[in-house]
């Protein structure tokens, strides 16, 4: 399995996937789907309470593990400071869009806009 490597603002080095199998891409969208709310427009809409059950999958699926200065951390991302463990989500949804289906990417995306 291919890793991304990343370093931190505060100097963390953390293992991440650069890829994941299709069965795992499916775990994220049914976390997605079954979190799902019709909006005052009648249109679906993710529901904000499950925004972070959905973000600690994604998490979970991605981060591999965690060091600082060749110490592997035992904590969670949650354990981190704040600037640490939203560039670790940043990365991770990053990855994420790269591995999305053409058919999921919004139009502007498809067109390269």
């Amino acid at each position: 399995m291919e890793e991304k490597i990343i370093l931190t603002p505060n100097g963390y080095t953390c293992h991440l996937k650069s890829n994941i199998t299709y069965g795992e891409y499916e775990d994220i969208q049914n976390a997605i789907s079954e979190h799902f709310v019709m909006d005052s427009n009648n249109k679906p809409q993710v529901d904000p309470k499950a925004i972070s059950v959905i973000n600690q999958k994604t998490i979970d699926m991605f981060l591999l593990k965690i060091e600082k200065d060749g110490v592997q951390f035992t904590g969670t991302i949650r354990n981190l400071p704040v600037k640490d463990g939203v560039f670790i989500k940043t990365e991770i949804d990053k990855i994420f869009k790269e591995l999305q289906p053409d058919a999921a990417k919004p139009e502007e995306e498809k067109k390269g806009i």
